[in-house]
C-alpha cells in the first residue's frame, strides 16, 4: 500500500491516482506487494533541512527515503519508510530531461523505493546495478 501526502503546491499540478497505482506496480515489480510505504511531495526548503539533519549535508535534494523496515500491527505488512520528495526540484530536473514531471516524480518514486531496500550509487558497480535496476521498474510499469 502507498500513501502519497501532499506538502506542497506543486502536487496540485500531479495525477496522484496515476502516481499511487503506478508506485504499487513498482513494488510487485521487486515482489513485495504486501509492504506499504509514505510517499511525501514536498519543498526544496523540507528536503534542505531534512538532508542537514539526518545526513549534515546543508543543500537540497531531490530525494530522501528513511528506512523503517517495522510490521504495521493493523495489516501485518511490512512497513517499508518514508519517502521524502521536493517536488520543486522534480520540476526543475524534469525540464532539464524534456520529460513531463509525473515521470520525474515517479523516477525518484522507484529512486527512493530502492534505497529503502538496500540498494545504493555511492560506488560505480553499485550505482550500475541501482539504476539498472530503476530503468527496468520504469520500463515495466510505464507500459
Amino acid at each position: 500500500m502507498v500513501t502519497i501526502v501532499k506538502n506542497s503546491p506543486f502536487s496540485n499540478k500531479l495525477n496522484i491516482d496515476v502516481l499511487d497505482g503506478k508506485s504499487q506496480k513498482a513494488l510487485k515489480q521487486l515482489n513485495i506487494p504486501e509492504s506499504e510505504v509514505t510517499i511525501v511531495l514536498d519543498s526544496n526548503k523540507k528536503l534542505k533541512e531534512l538532508n542537514n539533519s539526518y545526513l549534515g549535508i546543508d543543500e537540497i535534494t531531490d530525494v530522501l527515503s528513511f528506512y523503517s523496515g517495522e510490521s504495521n500491527p493493523e495489516t501485518g505488512n511490512i512497513y517499508l519508510g518514508d519517502i521524502v520528495i521536493s517536488l520543486e526540484k522534480a520540476a526543475d530536473q524534469a525540464k532539464d530531461k524534456s520529460h513531463s514531471i509525473e515521470f520525474e516524480v515517479l523516477t525518484l518514486i522507484v529512486h527512493g523505493i530502492l534505497h529503502l531496500l538496500d540498494y545504493d550509487h555511492l560506488t560505480k558497480r553499485d550505482a550500475k546495478i541501482m539504476f539498472e535496476k530503476q530503468d527496468d521498474i520504469l520500463g515495466a510499469i510505464n507500459n
